[in-house]
């Protein structure tokens, strides 16, 4: 049997990675089944997906937190409005409507 084939058999049995070293005792390579390989592929692709996932997430709340500022805002503005008509209801409360008549006429011709 080929030294090609004793790894294969290995890794399948195994289920596991081969680390290749080279003279120096770096890792030079890994050798894994395919099936195996489809699984580190297929975590990074998860990874990736989640790390956007998490990005999207952040800036959904961001977004939150500026819509929530402009909505408080706005109901502190509206409190101006509203205090600005009551003051001016207040001024005009003597003002008795019954009491005050106005009579327009049409001017003559001279």
């Amino acid at each position: 049997m080929s030294d090609l084939k004793k790894l294969l058999q290995t890794a399948k049995t195994e289920g596991g990675k081969f680390f290749v070293v080279d003279g120096s005792g770096e890792i030079a390579g890994v050798f894994m089944t395919l099936e195996e390989y489809n699984k580190t592929k297929s975590f990074s692709a998860l990874e990736k997906i989640s790390n956007r996932i998490a990005s999207l997430s952040e800036q959904a709340e961001e977004l939150n937190r500026q819509i929530t500022s402009a909505q408080m805002e706005e109901v502190e503005d509206n409190s101006q409005i509203a205090a600005s008509a009551e003051s001016y209801r207040e001024d005009t409360s003597g003002f008795d409507k019954d009491k005050e008549t106005l009579y327009i006429e049409p001017l003559e011709d001279n």
